[in-house]
């Protein structure tokens, strides 16, 4: 097969012909032949098709740059989308941290390390860290806080498990009935409990979710009491409700279920406050 190259070639040498042919046989004034026209479209012809080929050219050059630097260019992408996430987690868990909910970050922090802990070889960034594991308990979120903020890309490269019966949030070993999420991972009972209430205070934890895998509220319903299924699924309603309302009345400003949204007047089901038609 010819080569773009070569096709480049042939059309300069054939330019070179008709220069050579030219040269000195045409006055101003002589009348225009068939043959000087026929010399004049072909020497168009070649201009466009060296013009052609020289795009091509251009062409095959970026396609084989992108596909050379195509993997380079997808990792560099999952680099910096790891890194914009941590920094994230980080903003998040120094927020948590500096308003003293400090059950809630352990549940996020949960959540991030078990997400590492999982990760692949291939994703690491930094150098591998396998004798060691970020410790779960406020302090170790703390000292998590900071190495996450000064270096944000830096991630273990083995993967590793939690032992099995040791809860993923408090390291705790688990004598007997142990939870275990969709994941694999798995919890004490008391702390996967304080995982669903975390939620109904915060909606950046609902669903809770082990390794952005939901954990449905049927499967913990053993570990809560009826009041806090009750209040779990109240909240879940509200975060999922568009343009969710709420009592008037400041001291109580319940959400109001769409269900009990009534027009042209609402009652509040909590204190029987009337909205009166706003």
């Amino acid at each position: 097969m010819t080569s773009i190259d070569d096709l480049l070639l042939l059309s300069d040498l054939h330019l070179t012909d008709l220069d050579a042919n030219d040269k000195g046989k045409l006055r101003a004034d002589a009348p225009l032949t068939d043959a000087l026209l026929a010399q004049q479209f072909y020497r168009a012809e070649l201009n466009t098709l060296k013009s052609c080929l020289l795009d091509a050219k251009l062409a095959a050059s970026i396609d084989s740059a992108l596909g050379t630097d195509a993997g380079v260019l997808a990792a560099i992408e999952e680099q910096n989308r790891l890194a914009e996430r941590d920094a994230e987690i980080a903003r998040r868990m120094q927020e948590l941290l500096s308003s003293g909910r400090e059950s809630q970050l352990r549940h996020l922090f949960a959540e991030y390390q078990c997400e590492e802990l999982k990760i692949e070889p291939s994703r690491s960034a930094g150098p591998s860290n396998s004798g060691s594991t970020p410790s779960t308990t406020a302090s170790g979120s703390k000292e998590f806080i900071k190495s996450t903020a000064a270096s944000p890309a830096g991630r273990s490269s083995t993967t590793i498990k939690a032992p099995p019966h040791e809860c993923v949030i408090c390291t705790d070993s688990i004598t007997s009935n142990p939870f275990k999420a969709p994941c694999g991972d798995t919890y004490c009972r008391k702390c996967i409990a304080d995982l669903f209430l975390a939620a109904t205070r915060d909606e950046t934890l609902m669903p809770p979710r082990c390794c952005k895998k939901p954990i449905p509220l049927d499967l913990v319903t053993g570990m809560l009491t009826k009041a806090q299924i009750e209040a779990f699924e109240m909240k879940l309603l509200q975060y999922n409700t568009p343009d969710p309302m709420f009592c008037p009345n400041p001291s109580c400003a319940s959400f109001i279920p769409p269900n009990a949204v009534k027009k042209p007047t609402t009652t509040c089901p909590s204190c029987s406050t009337n909205d009166g038609g706003t």
